[in-house]
């Protein structure tokens, strides 16, 4: 452990190669696994061409048990660079990483709210996908679809249920982003397609009309009939 920390203090440039022994004084102290991994959070705030904050990013991915709790905490206070942790816990895996991704989902801008979603899609946890569907029901539409952006990144099958309710949404972009979602998992039924073509919105009904343009097309050519 000691050469873990001693590897990741010279990384970050608190350490002194000429003596593995010779830590500067202030990083002496504070050179534990937690230190060490709060270095590596804080240096996700550098520039992200930055050598240092790729040696942080790396560090991090390959030390999840010591790098989650860091991390949440650094999501939740808002830390430097906090938009890139969204990423970097999905793959981790562990299930308390859930409710600070969810948070950020629906407390989140726009573009932290996507991030947010799209983890909570790649997160193995099964609880993640509860989260994304209880977030279609989230009174502020950028939520709604940043959910339904998470849900076509998880494609788990089970939600297409929820996802089609969503096709009824009062917002149009919403609308749009369910249909969107659900023909990437193909979880829209024929007769609702055929509705959604005289959608009020124009983005969500030429959509939908080229969908089902394309179902025509392809169910014409696998059966050898001319399409209609």
């Amino acid at each position: 452990m000691r050469l873990l920390i001693i590897v990741a203090a010279i990384a970050l440039g608190c350490a002194d190669r000429a003596g593995v022994g010779s830590v500067r004084a202030e990083p002496a102290v504070a050179a534990t696994p937690h230190t060490v991994a709060a270095a590596h959070a804080r240096a996700l705030g550098l520039d992200p061409e930055s050598r240092r904050h790729r040696v942080a990013v790396a560090w991090l991915t390959q030390h999840p048990d010591l790098a989650h709790p860091v991390l949440v905490r650094h999501l939740e206070r808002h830390g430097p660079g906090w938009r890139h942790v969204p990423a970097l816990l999905a793959p981790m895996g562990h299930p308390d990483g859930v409710p600070p991704l969810r948070a950020a989902m629906v407390a989140g801008d726009g573009g932290l709210a996507w991030d947010a979603a799209a983890a909570l899609g790649r997160h193995p946890d099964p609880t993640a996908s509860d989260a994304l569907v209880a977030a279609l029901s989230h009174e502020a539409s950028s939520v709604v679809q940043a959910a339904l952006h998470g849900l076509s990144v998880r494609r788990d099958l089970s939600t297409c249920a929820d996802l089609v309710a969503t096709l009824d949404h009062a917002s149009g972009p919403v609308r749009y982003a369910a249909l969107d979602a659900g023909l990437e998992m193909a979880c829209v039924p024929e007769h609702t397609l055929d509705r959604m073509r005289d959608d009020p919105n124009p983005g969500v009904s030429t959509r939908a009309r080229v969908a089902r343009d394309a179902w025509r097309l392809a169910a014409a050519s696998f059966s050898g009939a001319p399409s209609p």
